[in-house]
C-alpha cells in the first residue's frame, strides 16, 4: 500500500494540493457559492497533466534506481516443509553459490 501511496497517488495529487495552497496563500478561493473563482476557472487539464508527469517521472525512477539487477536470483514465495509461508526473497548475484548462478555463456532457451 505505501508503494501504491508513493508512485501513484502522491505524484497525481501534488499539483493539485500545491494549487491549492498557493490559492490559501493568496488568499482566494477555488470553491463554487463561496463567492471566490468558479470550479470552471480552475486549470484542471495542466493539474491532471503534471500529476501524470510526475507519476511518470516517479515510476521510470523506481524503474531505474530501485530494485536487483536482472543476474540476482528470484525466489517466489511458497510453503515450507512445516506448512508455514516462506516469503518471497531476492538474493544478489554476488552472494549466489557458484553452481547456482546463471550461466554467462548459455543460450536463452
Amino acid at each position: 500500500m505505501l508503494r501504491v501511496l508513493l508512485t501513484i497517488l502522491i505524484p497525481l495529487l501534488l499539483p493539485t494540493l500545491v494549487y491549492v495552497g498557493y490559492l490559501v496563500l493568496t488568499g482566494r478561493r477555488a470553491a463554487v457559492g463561496r463567492g471566490g473563482e468558479p470550479a470552471a476557472d480552475v486549470p484542471w487539464v495542466w493539474l491532471l497533466a503534471a500529476g501524470i508527469g510526475l507519476m511518470a517521472a516517479f515510476l521510470v525512477s523506481l524503474a531505474l534506481l530501485g530494485g536487483h539487477g536482472t543476474d540476482s536470483l528470484y525466489i517466489p514465495a511458497h510453503v515450507g516443509p512445516d506448512g508455514q509461508t516462506v516469503p518471497a526473497r531476492v538474493i544478489p548475484a554476488d552472494q549466489l553459490p557458484r553452481e547456482a548462478a546463471p550461466a554467462e555463456d548459455a543460450a536463452p532457451q
